[in-house]
């Protein structure tokens, strides 16, 4: 076969169009194959046949004693260093040269018949050069043998070099004659994909072309194409590779689905595309727009960096960790149609991961236990942080860091500043900052995970609470998610940290990027407005004198009612759920 994969100029220049890895002709399994074939090495077949390696020249004489050829008794070492040499050029081009060399083609002078044109018009002698460089004849079966070919491949070069071919190269895969398709099928696929409506994307200032433009997200290339089909009959079955390469040779991409979109993204962008180019008011206005989309978008990515330079100082001393809530999970998952319509009921998990360990701990509640707001997820760091923490010795440092995004109900409230400020009171860290990402653009590493917990959520069926625990355990294999269980004695009420620790009334939490709090500096609060801004704005609170030493009394003496829609959705429900998994859902009788 050809040594080289030969494509056009066009399909090269497009051929990593919308691709986010490169492509790499070594490492497509059908080269590797080639090159192990060309190598004489055992390689797997088109038909996924495994063929096996090449074997050497035997010791023993190829052909009878008897025979006459002086090249058939070369020794030994020399026929397995000329096998050795053959095969190891790699080349199927460079070995057919090899092979003519060794191959001379002569004329019959001498027939036995003459009344018919016999088809065999010449005679072939064959050859091997001993240790001085010397050709010496040979036989056909020890030319086979020595070289480690089939009479077939023997075959092919024989006719070559009968018909006077001067360039023995390998032409297989090389005919460029293909049929020739009508120029003006592209002009109507390119008019047929013009015709969808389009958008510019506004999530990101670094995009590889300005000018891309994006389709809607449930769009694919196979449903554009079966709409072109449709449009101009079934003359054009054949022409989906001329619709996928006129689509590649366009600044276009199917959009990404998104949710959660960031309001201000998708407001300036509003506002944009409203502008009217040709009325020079709203042009300038059209500048400001853009502008103060560039300093959003330079504030998200600031924010970014600074995650990813904090998690690379990630030491013992210096504890980075990232909070997130996932979404809630429903219990149980049962298959009936009735299921899909009733009330379920819902368990929390709120992702804590570690910079420095790698390692993710999952907080997990139920809602008869605890809501999903800011006392919760504050108990969660809490019950974390005292126990992987001991209280530090005498002269010791230890700083805490936290990235979460800015949901106020949940991180970014005084409640949370406050437990924060217990931490240091209690000797656990010296100083605890707390930095948020830009709405919007809130990628946290808990996403990751949430992501694993996805896909593991797909495999299994989750009945009762300790399925989901299982699902958690058994979801990632190299570094294991690690089960912190929220009981409703760990949801100790707060309220009495916030009244020891006066909110100043200066202070807008909900307007800042990083809130930092040092045990040398107890009654101040410093705060940034910008992940790049060095300095600190400071604000007072005295604490009370007493405040290491408050006592945290539960949050709730009892359980949570069920309300009462919900538990006579899940008394239907009981009666569906296995034998094996009744005991979580006993309250139910």
């Amino acid at each position: 076969m050809s040594d080289q994969f030969r494509i056009t100029v066009n399909e090269l220049c497009h051929i990593n169009d919308g691709k986010k890895r490169k492509i790499n002709f070594d490492d497509w399994q059908n080269k590797k194959n080639k090159m192990s074939k060309d190598r004489g090495e055992e390689y797997v077949g088109g038909r996924g046949i495994v063929k096996q390696a090449k074997i050497p020249p035997p010791q023993v004489q190829a052909c009878p004693p008897r025979c006459s050829k002086p090249g058939c008794r070369l020794p030994f070492p020399r026929r397995q260093q000329i096998f050795q040499v053959f095969w190891g050029t790699g080349s199927y081009n460079r070995q057919t040269d090899i092979l003519a060399g060794m191959i001379d083609v002569i004329n019959v002078n001498q027939r036995t018949t003459t009344h018919a044109q016999s088809r065999r018009q010449h005679s072939y002698t064959y050859s091997l050069s001993n240790d001085q460089g010397l050709k010496v004849p040979v036989c056909v079966s020890t030319f086979l043998s020595t070289f480690g070919i089939t009479p077939d491949r023997l075959r092919m070069v024989k006719e070559k070099l009968a018909s006077g071919t001067v360039d023995l190269a390998d032409k297989r895969g090389t005919n460029t004659l293909h049929e020739r398709v009508d120029p003006t099928h592209a002009d109507r696929i390119l008019a047929h994909i013009n015709s969808f409506p389009r958008r510019l994307a506004h999530y990101s200032r670094e995009a590889g072309n300005p000018f891309r433009e994006y389709l809607d997200p449930t769009l694919t290339v196979s449903k554009m194409f079966a709409l072109f089909r449709i449009q101009e009959g079934e003359h054009v079955n054949r022409l989906e590779w001329l619709y996928r390469q006129v689509f590649r040779e366009q600044p276009l991409k199917i959009g990404i689905p998104r949710s959660d979109t960031c309001d201000s993204c998708d407001k300036l962008f509003i506002q944009l595309s409203g502008i009217d180019v040709n009325d020079p008011a709203q042009n300038a206005r059209g500048r400001e727009i853009e502008m103060e989309s560039q300093a959003h978008h330079l504030q998200a990515e600031t924010s970014y960096e600074e995650l990813q330079l904090d998690n690379s100082l990630a030491n013992e001393d210096y504890v980075v960790i990232a909070v997130d809530l996932q979404a809630a999970i429903h219990i149980p998952e049962l298959t009936h149609g009735q299921h899909y319509y009733r009330r379920k009921y819902v368990v929390y998990n709120l992702g804590i991961y570690n910079a420095g360990t790698k390692m993710t701990t999952m907080c997990l509640w139920t809602m008869q236990e605890g809501s999903r707001g800011a006392c919760e997820i504050a108990n969660c760091i809490k019950k974390y942080c005292t126990e992987n923490f001991p209280p530090l010795n005498q002269g010791q440092v230890r700083h805490l860091i936290v990235f979460s995004d800015r949901c106020g109900g949940q991180n970014n409230n005084f409640e949370t500043l406050c437990m924060y400020r217990w931490l240091i009171s209690k000797q656990i860290f010296s100083s605890v900052n707390q930095k948020f990402l830009v709405s919007g653009h809130s990628f946290l590493p808990c996403d990751r995970q949430f992501a694993i917990l996805e896909n593991a959520r797909k495999k299994t069926t989750l009945i009762e609470f300790s399925d989901i625990e299982n699902m958690i355990r058994n979801a990632c294999h190299v570094r294991p998610f690690l089960i912190q269980r929220m009981e409703l004695k760990d949801f100790l009420n707060l309220q009495p940290l916030v009244l020891a620790c006066p909110w100043p009334r200066t202070l807008k939490v909900s307007q800042v990027l990083s809130i930092r709090m040092v045990n040398q500096a107890p009654n101040v609060i410093e705060v940034k407005s910008d992940h790049d801004s060095v300095a600190w704005t400071q604000h007072h609170s005295v604490l009370h004198n007493n405040f290491a030493n408050i006592h945290l009394r539960p949050l709730r003496p009892h359980k949570i009612p069920i309300p009462p829609a919900l538990l006579a959705d899940l008394k239907n429900t009981y009666e569906f759920i296995p034998v094996e998994s009744r005991n979580f859902w006993r309250f139910l009788e």
